[in-house]
C-alpha cells in the first residue's frame, strides 16, 4: 500500500473533522503547561499556555459555524482565562525588558529610580500570580476543561462541517484575512497616488499620535490571528512564505506598543515627572520607538501595493495529487492525565497523531521579548 493510500488525501477530510483535530491538539497544549505555570519556576510555560489560549481563540473564529462549543469552552470563556494569564505574562516581560535591556546602560542615580519601579512591579506580579493560581484551582478553569473535553468526546457540528477541506478551507480563512487587509491602520499617513490608489506618504517627523497608536495596536492583534490561521493550513497556502512577512510586521508593531506600555508604567510608578528622573531611559526608549516607526513605514507600502494584496487573497493551491502532510502533524506523546490521545470514536476520517509537534506551533522564543497586552 503506498503512502497516499495509507494516509489518505487529507483534502478529503471534512471541515468538522479537521476542526476537531486542530482544537484537540491546541487544547492538549494548554493543559500540558498548567502544572508548571502553577509552580512558577520558569516563565516559559506561562508564555506557552498564554499563546495556546490565543491560538485556541483564533481556531474558534476560523471554524465559527463548523464547531459548536459549549458555553464553558467558548470564545468568551477562553478570553477571560487568557486575560488572567496575560496580566502575569505582561508583567514578566515588562520586568525583563526594563531590568536587562535598559537598566544596565543607565547611570547609577537613574538605576536607583528605576529600581523603585521594579520593586512596585514585583508587588504587582505577586498579586497577579495569586490570581493565576486561584484561577487554575477554581471553578472557571475546571468548567472550561470539563466543557471542552465533553465536546471533544461528543463534538457538535454545524451544517457546513460536512464540506470537504478541499471545497471550503479557503472560505474559512477569508474573514480574518479580509479583516487584516481592510484594517483602518493601513490608512495612517497615506495619500492618493496618480493612479487612484492609497500609498504611504514620504517619511514624516514626529511621534505616532495616540489615535494612530491604538489603530496599530489593534492591527497587530489582527495580524496575530492571521499568523495563527496560516499555521493551521500552512501546507495548503499558495504562498506559505507570507507567514514570515506577517511575523516581521507583528514584531515591528510590538516594538511600538512596548514603548507605550513602558512609558505608561514609569509614569504610574514614578509620577508625572518621571522623564526628569530617568532622562537617559527616556532617550533610549525614544530611539527604539523611532526605529520601530521607521520599520513600520518601510513595511506599510508593501501591504498597500495592490498586487501584494491580490496575492494575499489568493490563498489556495491544488493538492489533489499529493497527500497533505498535516498542518499540525501531531503533538508530543506526553499527554496530561485525563486528556485522551487521538480522535474520539465515532468521528469519521480519523488520522493518527504524528510523533512530534512542528516548530511553527511552538511559541517562538523571540516572542517573549515583546509585551503582549492582556486585552487579547
Amino acid at each position: 500500500m503506498d503512502a497516499i493510500s495509507a494516509k489518505g488525501d487529507r483534502l478529503t477530510l471534512t471541515l468538522g473533522h479537521y476542526a476537531h483535530q486542530i482544537l484537540h491538539k491546541l487544547y492538549r497544549r494548554i493543559v500540558k503547561f498548567e502544572v508548571e505555570v502553577y509552580r512558577d519556576t520558569d516563565p516559559e510555560p506561562l508564555h506557552q499556555m498564554r499563546v495556546g489560549m490565543r491560538r485556541l481563540r483564533t481556531a474558534l473564529h476560523v471554524f465559527q459555524g463548523v464547531a459548536h462549543l459549549p458555553t464553558g469552552a467558548d470564545d468568551k470563556a477562553i478570553r477571560k482565562l487568557g486575560k488572567i494569564l496575560g496580566t502575569l505574562r505582561d508583567l514578566d516581560v515588562l520586568s525583563d525588558r526594563l531590568r536587562h535591556d535598559y537598566r544596565p546602560v543607565l547611570f547609577p542615580v537613574e538605576q536607583r529610580e528605576l529600581d523603585k519601579s521594579l520593586k512596585k512591579l514585583a508587588k504587582q506580579r505577586k498579586t497577579a500570580l495569586k490570581r493565576v493560581r486561584k484561577t487554575l484551582r477554581g471553578k472557571r478553569y475546571k468548567h472550561f476543561k470539563r466543557s471542552f473535553q465533553a465536546w471533544l468526546d461528543a463534538p457538535i457540528y454545524g451544517t457546513v462541517a460536512g464540506l470537504s477541506l478541499r471545497q471550503a478551507w479557503p472560505d474559512v480563512v477569508q474573514p480574518i484575512t479580509q479583516q487584516v487587509l481592510l484594517h483602518p491602520a493601513w490608512m495612517i499617513d497615506t495619500e492618493v497616488s496618480p493612479e487612484g490608489d492609497r500609498i504611504a506618504k514620504p517619511e514624516t517627523a514626529g511621534q505616532v499620535s495616540h489615535a494612530s497608536a491604538l489603530l496599530l495596536h489593534d492591527l497587530r492583534k489582527c495580524i496575530k490571528q492571521q499568523r495563527y490561521q496560516m499555521e493551521f493550513f500552512i501546507d495548503l497556502y499558495a504562498h506559505p512564505d507570507q507567514l514570515e512577512g506577517w511575523k516581521t510586521l507583528q514584531d515591528c508593531l510590538g516594538q511600538l506598543q512596548d514603548g507605550a506600555v513602558m512609558r505608561d508604567f514609569l509614569r504610574e510608578t514614578l509620577g508625572r515627572h518621571w522623564d526628569k528622573l530617568v532622562p537617559n531611559l527616556v532617550q533610549r526608549l525614544t530611539v527604539d520607538e523611532q526605529a520601530a516607526r521607521q520599520e513600520w513605514r518601510s513595511l506599510q507600502p508593501h501591504y498597500l501595493d495592490w498586487q501584494v494584496r491580490q496575492s494575499l487573497r489568493q490563498v489556495s493551491k491544488e493538492r489533489s495529487e499529493h497527500p497533505m502532510p498535516g498542518a499540525l502533524n501531531g503533538v508530543p506523546d506526553e499527554v496530561p492525565d485525563g486528556v485522551p490521545d487521538g480522535v474520539p470514536d465515532g468521528v469519521p476520517n480519523g488520522v493518527p497523531n504524528a510523533a512530534s509537534e512542528p516548530e511553527h506551533l511552538q511559541a517562538p522564543s523571540d516572542e517573549s521579548s515583546v509585551l503582549h497586552p492582556s486585552s487579547s
